[in-house]
């Protein structure tokens, strides 16, 4: 609460403010000699304007532990000042700061890049000041957010301002606006548990019946919370690539954790099987013994959330793990179980857990910890090699290859057994 009473000694010089409930000063400044009378009057700095012996009346703006001479009012007859009650002084004080944030709010939203360097520091120092950091945030990330046009890089300088802008916003009508572009960058980015937790947020704060859920309501929430329990499988549209959602994560300091879809092989067509999952993996292992590759792979069967761009669908999915770096992340192919299918996608998949660790450990908000920094760039090392040196795609070809006779050779099986079905019948 900002001091709202102040007294004044004539011959000591010195000014105090003083909070209503408290039996000590706040704050103490030096003054000029001679002062009689004073009071608070609303500026954006914490001003008074003083009244000396001489019938002097000047505005002083308080700050350092000393006055500051600002203005002289015209005239020497002045004996006394009146001050404003406590609430309407603060009001007061509070509307001059407003319309001063939201004057250089104006300044530097119309910038096009000619402001000085120092200019632009200064304006954003003076809202940090006016206890206006979130508009600088604001700014900041809309600022960023032009330059990611040009620059996609610049889109995760929006997603930290936005982030730390997250938690300066109080909850109420004011703050929406905001916290709808907040969740709107989380979202984008794929952090959906965050997305999530501000448009619930939003929810709250909002005084009217809210609309409808939508079906991308629906989406969101779901899966947000398929990553939250550790089940989702991320699989994102081909132009939202693994490098962006972890240095999204890396904006906001969060440890990468789950499994995302980093690419995609041609789909393997069904020729009309009826998938059974413990014949899957046993053919698929003799047919991999068979072609000649080296060690027997490592597959289960799991039930998991198939997070796409406008659906989650929950299946139970085939893996086969690859052999590369078994003390690293997990790289895996992924093929899900679906039933009447024609052809099945297969995806390549990275996981930052072990076979037998949990799914999804958690976000870590704040800086990032050194086993968040160890973690991510582990996986980044991991895509970059799994992406652009090749090394991996003989393996992924042989699981392809394995995969299309597996089927082939179900279905040849379930159509020789229905034949000898149908030929005892008769």
């Amino acid at each position: 609460m900002t001091p709202c009473i102040i007294t004044v000694g004539r011959q000591d010089q010195t000014l105090h403010l003083w909070r209503p409930d408290a039996d000590t000063p706040a704050e103490t400044f030096s003054v000029p000699l001679g002062v009689i009378a004073g009071a608070l009057i609303p500026s954006v700095f914490l001003s008074v304007l003083l009244v000396d012996d001489q019938g002097s009346a000047t505005v002083w703006e308080l700050g350092d532990g000393r006055a500051r001479s600002r203005q002289a009012l015209s005239g020497n007859g002045y004996r006394s000042v009146v001050g404003l009650s406590p609430s309407k002084f603060c009001a007061a004080r509070q509307a001059h700061i407003d319309a001063e944030a939201r004057r250089i709010a104006q300044e530097l939203l119309t910038d096009r890049g000619g402001m000085p360097e120092s200019r632009l520091a200064t304006l954003h120092s003076q809202l940090r000041d006016m206890g206006k950091k979130a508009i600088s945030l604001e700014v900041l990330a809309h600022k960023a957010e032009d330059a990611a046009k040009v620059d996609p890089e610049a889109g995760f300088e929006a997603l930290h301002y936005r982030h730390q802008q997250e938690g300066l916003l109080e909850d109420k009508l004011d703050s929406v606006p905001s916290l709808q572009r907040i969740a709107a960058c989380y979202e984008a980015c794929w952090l959906l548990p965050e997305a999530l937790r501000v448009w619930d947020r939003i929810q709250r704060i909002r005084v009217t019946a809210s609309p409808a859920m939508t079906e991308h309501d629906r989406w969101l929430r779901a899966a947000a919370n398929a990553v939250t329990d550790g089940t989702a499988l991320l699989t994102p549209a081909g132009d939202f690539p693994f490098k962006t959602f972890l240095q999204a994560n890396e904006a906001i300091g969060c440890r990468v954790s789950g499994r995302f879809a980093i690419g995609s092989m041609q789909e393997i067509p069904t020729t009309g099987s009826r998938i059974d999952e413990a014949g899957l993996a046993n053919t698929f292992s003799e047919v991999w013994a068979e072609s000649g590759y080296d060690g027997p792979p490592h597959t289960t069967v799991e039930q998991i959330s198939w997070v796409g761009t406008e659906s989650v669908d929950y299946r139970r999915i085939f893996c086969i793990a690859a052999p590369f770096d078994p003390d690293g992340p997990k790289v895996s192919a992924a093929m899900p179980l679906l039933r009447g299918a024609t052809y099945l996608p297969v995806v390549i998949v990275l996981s930052s857990r072990g076979p037998d660790e949990d799914l999804y450990q958690g976000v870590t908000k704040g800086f990032p910890s050194i086993a968040c920094t160890e973690t991510n760039e582990s996986l980044r090392r991991a895509y970059v090699w799994l992406t652009q040196e090749g090394g991996a795609n003989c393996w992924f070809k042989s699981v392809w290859r394995s995969l299309d006779r597996t089927l082939a050779r179900i279905s040849t099986t379930q159509m020789e057994v229905a034949g000898c079905a149908e030929g005892k019948k008769e």
